[in-house]
Protein backbone atom coordinates (compact mmCIF):
# COMPACT_ATOMS: atom_id res chain seq x y z
CA UNK A 1 0.00 0.00 0.00
CA UNK A 2 2.81 2.37 0.98
CA UNK A 3 4.75 1.38 -2.42
CA UNK A 4 1.09 2.20 -4.36
CA UNK A 5 0.72 5.47 -2.57
CA UNK A 6 4.63 6.25 -3.22
CA UNK A 7 3.91 5.48 -6.99
CA UNK A 8 1.09 7.45 -6.99
CA UNK A 9 2.53 10.71 -5.42
CA UNK A 10 5.75 10.30 -7.73
CA UNK A 11 3.49 10.35 -10.52
CA UNK A 12 1.29 13.17 -9.61
CA UNK A 13 4.51 15.13 -8.92
CA UNK A 14 6.65 14.18 -12.23
CA UNK A 15 3.63 13.46 -14.57
CA UNK A 16 0.35 14.78 -13.80
CA UNK A 17 1.50 18.39 -12.26
CA UNK A 18 3.85 19.44 -15.36
CA UNK A 19 1.31 18.58 -18.14
CA UNK A 20 -1.66 20.05 -15.93
CA UNK A 21 0.15 23.00 -16.20
CA UNK A 22 1.33 22.68 -19.82
CA UNK A 23 -2.41 22.13 -20.76
CA UNK A 24 -3.31 25.27 -18.67
CA UNK A 25 -0.10 27.46 -19.93
CA UNK A 26 -0.10 26.64 -23.76
CA UNK A 27 -3.67 25.60 -24.16
CA UNK A 28 -5.38 28.95 -22.05
CA UNK A 29 -2.19 31.61 -21.52
CA UNK A 30 0.30 31.11 -24.41
CA UNK A 31 0.32 34.14 -26.17
CA UNK A 32 -0.05 33.99 -29.80
CA UNK A 33 3.72 34.78 -31.64
CA UNK A 34 3.97 35.95 -35.05
CA UNK A 35 6.30 35.30 -37.38
CA UNK A 36 7.86 37.73 -39.99
CA UNK A 37 10.52 36.53 -42.33
CA UNK A 38 12.50 38.33 -44.82
CA UNK A 39 16.11 36.80 -46.96
CA UNK A 40 18.60 38.68 -48.66
CA UNK A 41 22.19 38.34 -50.12
CA UNK A 42 24.26 40.61 -49.81
CA UNK A 43 26.76 40.84 -53.32
CA UNK A 44 28.85 43.04 -55.35
CA UNK A 45 29.82 43.10 -58.99
CA UNK A 46 33.08 41.35 -58.55
CA UNK A 47 33.64 38.10 -60.61
CA UNK A 48 33.66 35.12 -58.59
CA UNK A 49 34.16 31.85 -59.24
CA UNK A 50 31.87 29.22 -61.26
CA UNK A 51 29.27 27.55 -58.68
CA UNK A 52 26.09 25.31 -59.23
CA UNK A 53 22.23 25.72 -58.25
CA UNK A 54 20.79 28.91 -57.44
CA UNK A 55 23.93 30.18 -56.48
CA UNK A 56 24.70 30.37 -59.98
CA UNK A 57 21.37 31.40 -61.12
CA UNK A 58 22.34 34.22 -58.92
CA UNK A 59 25.82 35.29 -60.37
CA UNK A 60 24.20 35.21 -63.51
CA UNK A 61 21.61 37.60 -62.88
CA UNK A 62 24.42 39.86 -61.50
CA UNK A 63 24.84 38.78 -58.68
CA UNK A 64 28.02 37.81 -56.99
CA UNK A 65 28.08 36.68 -53.40
CA UNK A 66 30.58 37.98 -50.69
CA UNK A 67 29.93 35.76 -48.22
CA UNK A 68 32.53 37.26 -45.15
CA UNK A 69 30.57 40.58 -45.74
CA UNK A 70 27.13 38.88 -45.12
CA UNK A 71 28.75 37.48 -41.78
CA UNK A 72 29.53 40.84 -40.93
CA UNK A 73 26.22 41.75 -41.48
CA UNK A 74 24.53 39.15 -39.99
CA UNK A 75 26.06 39.74 -36.92
CA UNK A 76 25.18 43.52 -36.49
CA UNK A 77 21.83 42.18 -36.47
CA UNK A 78 22.46 40.52 -33.92
CA UNK A 79 24.21 42.26 -31.80
CA UNK A 80 24.05 45.26 -28.94
CA UNK A 81 24.15 47.85 -31.43
CA UNK A 82 21.20 46.80 -33.25
CA UNK A 83 18.96 46.51 -29.95
CA UNK A 84 20.00 49.78 -28.97
CA UNK A 85 18.71 51.08 -32.46
CA UNK A 86 16.09 49.52 -32.52
CA UNK A 87 15.05 50.29 -29.00
CA UNK A 88 15.39 53.71 -30.23
CA UNK A 89 13.54 53.83 -33.38
CA UNK A 90 11.41 51.58 -31.97
CA UNK A 91 10.74 51.17 -28.31
CA UNK A 92 11.48 47.16 -28.15
CA UNK A 93 11.15 47.43 -24.47
CA UNK A 94 7.03 48.66 -25.05
CA UNK A 95 6.47 46.08 -27.91
CA UNK A 96 7.14 43.15 -25.91
CA UNK A 97 5.98 44.28 -22.81
CA UNK A 98 2.02 44.86 -23.95
CA UNK A 99 -0.54 44.07 -21.76
CA UNK A 100 -2.20 41.09 -23.96
CA UNK A 101 1.29 39.36 -23.94
CA UNK A 102 1.44 36.45 -20.75
CA UNK A 103 3.47 37.01 -18.05
CA UNK A 104 6.33 34.47 -19.07
CA UNK A 105 6.24 35.50 -22.86
CA UNK A 106 6.73 39.27 -22.49
CA UNK A 107 9.85 40.95 -21.31
CA UNK A 108 10.51 41.22 -17.36
CA UNK A 109 7.38 39.80 -17.07
CA UNK A 110 8.66 40.04 -13.06
CA UNK A 111 9.38 42.95 -13.28
CA UNK A 112 12.86 42.18 -11.53
CA UNK A 113 15.05 43.29 -14.53
CA UNK A 114 14.49 45.99 -16.86
CA UNK A 115 18.01 46.64 -18.13
CA UNK A 116 19.34 46.73 -21.96
CA UNK A 117 21.44 43.85 -21.04
CA UNK A 118 18.35 41.93 -19.95
CA UNK A 119 16.60 43.06 -23.28
CA UNK A 120 19.83 42.22 -25.38
CA UNK A 121 19.40 38.47 -24.19
CA UNK A 122 15.18 38.87 -25.12
CA UNK A 123 15.97 39.75 -28.14
CA UNK A 124 18.50 37.02 -29.13
CA UNK A 125 15.25 34.37 -28.16
CA UNK A 126 13.03 36.72 -30.63
CA UNK A 127 15.14 37.35 -33.56
CA UNK A 128 16.94 34.72 -35.84
CA UNK A 129 19.24 35.00 -38.91
CA UNK A 130 20.68 31.88 -40.66
CA UNK A 131 22.65 31.48 -43.86
CA UNK A 132 22.27 28.97 -46.45
CA UNK A 133 25.97 28.28 -46.96
CA UNK A 134 26.05 27.35 -50.63
CA UNK A 135 24.15 30.15 -51.70
CA UNK A 136 25.17 32.70 -49.56
CA UNK A 137 20.97 33.97 -48.77
CA UNK A 138 20.33 34.71 -45.14
CA UNK A 139 16.95 34.47 -43.59
CA UNK A 140 15.77 37.00 -41.26
CA UNK A 141 13.01 35.98 -38.96
CA UNK A 142 11.52 38.04 -36.49
CA UNK A 143 9.23 37.31 -33.52
CA UNK A 144 6.91 39.65 -31.74
CA UNK A 145 3.02 39.02 -30.20
CA UNK A 146 1.63 40.91 -32.87
CA UNK A 147 2.43 41.07 -36.87
CA UNK A 148 2.48 44.28 -37.11
CA UNK A 149 4.93 44.65 -34.96
CA UNK A 150 7.40 41.39 -36.25
CA UNK A 151 6.72 43.29 -39.50
CA UNK A 152 7.91 46.76 -38.63
CA UNK A 153 10.87 45.28 -36.64
CA UNK A 154 12.06 42.95 -39.44
CA UNK A 155 12.11 45.77 -41.93
CA UNK A 156 13.85 48.19 -39.71
CA UNK A 157 16.41 45.57 -39.75
CA UNK A 158 16.95 45.31 -42.97
CA UNK A 159 16.97 49.05 -43.54
CA UNK A 160 19.72 48.97 -40.53
CA UNK A 161 21.88 46.72 -42.48
CA UNK A 162 21.65 48.81 -45.38
CA UNK A 163 22.84 51.36 -43.70
CA UNK A 164 25.54 49.33 -42.31
CA UNK A 165 26.22 47.87 -46.05
CA UNK A 166 26.56 51.54 -47.74
CA UNK A 167 28.65 53.12 -44.53
CA UNK A 168 31.27 50.10 -44.99
CA UNK A 169 30.83 51.20 -48.93
CA UNK A 170 31.61 54.59 -48.15
CA UNK A 171 34.16 53.89 -45.81
CA UNK A 172 36.13 51.63 -48.29
CA UNK A 173 35.91 54.31 -51.36
CA UNK A 174 37.01 56.79 -48.92
CA UNK A 175 40.03 54.48 -48.05
CA UNK A 176 40.96 53.30 -51.42
CA UNK A 177 40.68 57.45 -52.93
CA UNK A 178 41.93 59.36 -50.27
CA UNK A 179 45.90 58.85 -51.45
CA UNK A 180 45.86 59.41 -55.13
CA UNK A 181 42.80 62.87 -54.49
CA UNK A 182 45.96 64.14 -52.30
CA UNK A 183 48.09 63.10 -54.81
CA UNK A 184 46.41 64.87 -57.61
CA UNK A 185 45.74 68.15 -55.10
CA UNK A 186 49.92 68.59 -54.90
CA UNK A 187 50.07 67.82 -58.54
CA UNK A 188 47.65 70.74 -59.03
CA UNK A 189 49.34 73.38 -56.99
CA UNK A 190 52.86 72.43 -58.87
CA UNK A 191 51.10 73.01 -62.05
CA UNK A 192 49.79 75.95 -60.76
CA UNK A 193 53.13 77.25 -58.85
CA UNK A 194 54.74 76.42 -62.24
CA UNK A 195 52.39 78.22 -64.36
CA UNK A 196 52.66 81.58 -61.77
CA UNK A 197 56.30 81.18 -62.46
CA UNK A 198 55.88 80.94 -66.24
CA UNK A 199 53.52 83.99 -66.64
CA UNK A 200 56.07 85.95 -64.41
CA UNK A 201 59.06 85.50 -67.11
CA UNK A 202 56.77 86.40 -69.31
CA UNK A 203 55.24 89.48 -67.98
CA UNK A 204 59.28 90.21 -66.78
CA UNK A 205 60.90 89.70 -70.40
CA UNK A 206 58.03 90.63 -72.99
CA UNK A 207 58.39 87.48 -74.28
CA UNK A 208 55.16 84.42 -74.38
CA UNK A 209 57.50 81.90 -76.07
CA UNK A 210 61.18 82.38 -76.24
CA UNK A 211 61.12 79.72 -78.71
CA UNK A 212 58.77 81.31 -81.35
CA UNK A 213 60.65 84.65 -80.81
CA UNK A 214 64.27 83.25 -81.79
CA UNK A 215 62.34 82.28 -85.29
CA UNK A 216 60.78 85.34 -85.68
CA UNK A 217 64.61 87.16 -84.88
CA UNK A 218 66.48 84.61 -86.80
CA UNK A 219 63.90 85.41 -90.01
CA UNK A 220 64.47 89.21 -89.28
CA UNK A 221 68.60 88.77 -89.26
CA UNK A 222 67.83 86.73 -92.61
CA UNK A 223 65.91 89.30 -94.17
CA UNK A 224 68.47 91.41 -92.98
CA UNK A 225 71.28 90.29 -94.15
CA UNK A 226 69.55 89.42 -97.77
CA UNK A 227 69.53 93.95 -97.93
CA UNK A 228 72.70 93.95 -96.61
CA UNK A 229 73.95 91.79 -99.39
CA UNK A 230 72.31 93.62 -102.01
CA UNK A 231 73.45 97.16 -100.42
CA UNK A 232 77.02 95.76 -100.70
CA UNK A 233 76.23 94.98 -104.37
CA UNK A 234 75.11 98.17 -105.01
CA UNK A 235 77.99 99.79 -103.37
CA UNK A 236 80.64 97.73 -105.42
CA UNK A 237 78.40 98.85 -108.68
CA UNK A 238 78.62 102.19 -108.10
CA UNK A 239 82.02 102.03 -107.26
CA UNK A 240 83.13 100.52 -110.18
CA UNK A 241 81.22 102.87 -112.72
CA UNK A 242 81.13 106.26 -110.90
CA UNK A 243 83.54 106.08 -108.13
CA UNK A 244 83.03 109.89 -106.74
CA UNK A 245 79.04 109.47 -107.40
CA UNK A 246 77.93 110.88 -104.13
CA UNK A 247 75.33 107.81 -103.65
CA UNK A 248 78.32 106.00 -102.39
CA UNK A 249 77.62 107.31 -99.14
CA UNK A 250 74.30 107.01 -98.69
CA UNK A 251 74.68 103.61 -99.58
CA UNK A 252 77.25 102.93 -97.14
CA UNK A 253 75.33 104.87 -94.14
CA UNK A 254 72.52 102.24 -95.37
CA UNK A 255 75.21 99.17 -95.11
CA UNK A 256 76.50 100.67 -91.68
CA UNK A 257 72.69 100.74 -89.88
CA UNK A 258 72.10 97.19 -92.02
CA UNK A 259 75.30 95.32 -89.92
CA UNK A 260 74.27 97.48 -86.58
CA UNK A 261 70.98 96.03 -86.89
CA UNK A 262 72.21 92.52 -87.05
CA UNK A 263 75.16 92.89 -84.71
CA UNK A 264 72.46 94.02 -81.93
CA UNK A 265 69.60 90.83 -82.87
CA UNK A 266 72.43 88.67 -82.74
CA UNK A 267 74.00 90.09 -79.46
CA UNK A 268 70.33 90.04 -78.14
CA UNK A 269 69.78 86.26 -79.40
CA UNK A 270 73.24 85.46 -78.73
CA UNK A 271 75.16 87.53 -76.04
CA UNK A 272 76.25 87.09 -72.46
CA UNK A 273 74.02 89.62 -71.13
CA UNK A 274 71.08 89.31 -69.01
CA UNK A 275 68.66 90.38 -71.56
CA UNK A 276 70.05 87.66 -74.07
CA UNK A 277 68.41 84.90 -75.20
CA UNK A 278 70.52 82.35 -74.40
CA UNK A 279 70.57 83.45 -70.65
CA UNK A 280 66.88 83.99 -70.83
CA UNK A 281 66.30 80.37 -72.63
CA UNK A 282 67.82 78.48 -68.75
CA UNK A 283 65.60 79.92 -67.33
CA UNK A 284 63.08 79.66 -69.85
CA UNK A 285 63.73 75.83 -70.70
CA UNK A 286 63.85 74.62 -66.76
CA UNK A 287 60.41 76.17 -66.08
CA UNK A 288 58.97 74.53 -69.43
CA UNK A 289 60.43 70.96 -68.35
CA UNK A 290 59.23 71.38 -65.09
CA UNK A 291 55.66 72.37 -66.41
CA UNK A 292 56.16 69.38 -68.67
CA UNK A 293 56.53 67.03 -65.72
CA UNK A 294 54.41 68.49 -63.59
CA UNK A 295 51.57 68.18 -66.07
CA UNK A 296 52.62 64.34 -66.57
CA UNK A 297 52.79 63.89 -62.71
CA UNK A 298 49.10 65.43 -62.44
CA UNK A 299 48.15 63.47 -65.82
CA UNK A 300 48.88 60.20 -63.90
CA UNK A 301 47.44 61.10 -60.59
CA UNK A 302 44.00 61.96 -62.13
CA UNK A 303 44.49 58.25 -63.96
CA UNK A 304 45.26 57.06 -60.76
CA UNK A 305 42.36 58.51 -58.78
CA UNK A 306 40.13 57.80 -61.54
CA UNK A 307 41.48 53.63 -61.70
CA UNK A 308 40.60 53.96 -57.91
CA UNK A 309 37.51 54.99 -58.06
CA UNK A 310 36.34 52.36 -60.41
CA UNK A 311 37.80 49.72 -58.52
CA UNK A 312 35.90 51.45 -55.11
CA UNK A 313 32.69 51.03 -57.24
CA UNK A 314 33.62 47.44 -58.40
CA UNK A 315 34.39 47.07 -54.45
CA UNK A 316 30.92 48.26 -53.66
CA UNK A 317 28.65 45.89 -51.54
CA UNK A 318 25.14 45.69 -52.00
CA UNK A 319 22.13 44.33 -49.97
CA UNK A 320 19.40 42.75 -52.07
CA UNK A 321 16.20 41.81 -50.93
CA UNK A 322 15.17 38.48 -51.95
CA UNK A 323 12.20 37.83 -50.07
CA UNK A 324 10.87 41.22 -48.13
CA UNK A 325 9.41 40.73 -44.90
CA UNK A 326 5.72 39.75 -44.54
CA UNK A 327 3.10 40.34 -42.78
CA UNK A 328 2.06 36.84 -40.86
CA UNK A 329 -1.91 36.98 -41.37
CA UNK A 330 -1.87 34.09 -38.18
CA UNK A 331 -0.24 33.31 -35.38
CA UNK A 332 2.19 30.28 -36.27
CA UNK A 333 3.94 29.88 -32.27
CA UNK A 334 3.44 28.06 -29.50
CA UNK A 335 2.87 25.00 -31.38
CA UNK A 336 0.22 24.28 -28.77
CA UNK A 337 -0.22 20.83 -28.94
CA UNK A 338 3.24 19.37 -29.72
CA UNK A 339 4.28 21.79 -26.62
CA UNK A 340 1.67 20.14 -24.69
CA UNK A 341 2.57 16.33 -25.94
CA UNK A 342 6.14 17.08 -25.71
CA UNK A 343 5.48 18.02 -21.43
CA UNK A 344 3.45 14.77 -21.33
CA UNK A 345 6.15 12.71 -23.42
CA UNK A 346 9.07 13.92 -21.29
CA UNK A 347 7.22 13.98 -17.74
CA UNK A 348 6.24 10.41 -18.29
CA UNK A 349 10.17 9.56 -19.60
CA UNK A 350 11.26 11.26 -16.14
CA UNK A 351 8.86 8.89 -14.16
CA UNK A 352 9.59 5.78 -15.79
CA UNK A 353 13.44 6.58 -15.02
CA UNK A 354 12.46 7.59 -10.93
CA UNK A 355 10.45 4.44 -11.02
CA UNK A 356 13.50 2.39 -12.31
CA UNK A 357 15.67 3.78 -9.93
CA UNK A 358 13.66 3.67 -7.07
CA UNK A 359 13.10 0.39 -7.14
CA UNK A 360 16.85 -0.52 -7.67
CA UNK A 361 17.03 1.26 -4.48
CA UNK A 362 14.27 -0.71 -2.57
CA UNK A 363 15.68 -3.99 -4.26
CA UNK A 364 18.95 -3.05 -2.72
CA UNK A 365 17.62 -2.00 0.61
CA UNK A 366 15.37 -4.95 0.61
Amino acid sequence: MLKQKRLSWSFVLIVIIPSVFSIIYFGLIASDRYVSSSSYVIRSPQKTASAGGLSAFLQSSGFARSTDDAYVVNDFMMSRDAVTKLQKELDLKKIYTHAHIDFLSKFDGMGLDNTMENLYKYYQDRVKVTMESTSSISTLEVRAYSAEEAYKINNKLLNMAEDLVNGLNARGRQDLIRTSATEVVVAQKRVEAISAELVKFRSKNQIFDLEKQANIDLQLVSKLQDQLILVQTQIAQVQLVTPENPQISILKEREKNLENQISKIKGQMLGNGNSSYNNKSIEYERLMVAKEVAVKQLAGAMATLEQNKNEAERKQLYLERIAQPNMADAAIEPKRFKNIISTILISLILWGIYSLLAAGVREHQG
